[in-house]
């Protein structure tokens, strides 16, 4: 059984920690993932919550203490990791050979320049990102913050296209800013 997170991908990691009070307290398993049934208990102690997580096929990491000084485990879930392993080198792979450029996500603002959303003025040029694109047509963005990550993810429905330009700037959010920005293609 392969465990998943809320975007559907792999989530091999959890965590057992403690919970309420040193001398009345049990432990939990949490993860990013949706938890399976079995497993969603409190349990009286740590090894206890340990061995629940073993027969469900996790493996111990590490163990350690928070920052109460309770005792906790970090754990992976052998058959996760090695699935989400298997995802990462097939994608590793796929864009070993990808060329660096810039790409947007919709189509380019009128007058060639955008607008810095945080005070309502315009950029210096058309706020792009950081990219890399495949000979079949295919790109994808490199975000180089977590800021940059946000307004991609924000932007995700528009279409992406590959795009060309003089850099010319940093934007409001971190992401490079082009003058005489094209459209070179619509990215697959």
């Amino acid at each position: 059984m392969i465990i998943k997170n809320s975007l559907g991908l792999p989530e091999p990691e959890a965590h057992i920690s403690h919970f309420g009070l040193p001398t009345d307290g049990y432990y939990r398993i949490a993860m990013a993932a949706e938890k399976p049934e079995a497993l969603d208990s409190k349990y009286p102690t740590l090894d206890a919550a340990i061995t629940a997580a073993e027969k469900y096929g996790y493996q111990l990491i590490s163990r350690g203490v928070d920052g109460r000084g309770e005792p906790m485990a970090k754990l992976v879930h052998v058959e996760t990791k090695s699935a989400l392993d298997a995802l990462i080198a097939a994608s590793n792979a796929k864009w070993a050979g990808a060329k660096p450029c810039y790409v947007r996500y919709g189509k380019l603002p009128k007058g060639g320049r955008s607008i810095n959303h945080a005070d309502g003025s315009l950029e210096a040029g058309v706020s792009v990102y950081y990219g890399e694109r495949l000979p079949s047509g295919e790109a994808r963005v490199l975000p180089r913050s977590n800021m940059e990550l946000a307004g991609a993810l924000s932007l995700m429905d528009r279409q992406l296209y590959i795009v060309t330009g003089e850099l010319v700037g940093t934007g409001s959010d971190g992401e490079p800013v082009l003058r005489n920005c094209r459209i070179w293609r619509k990215a697959k």
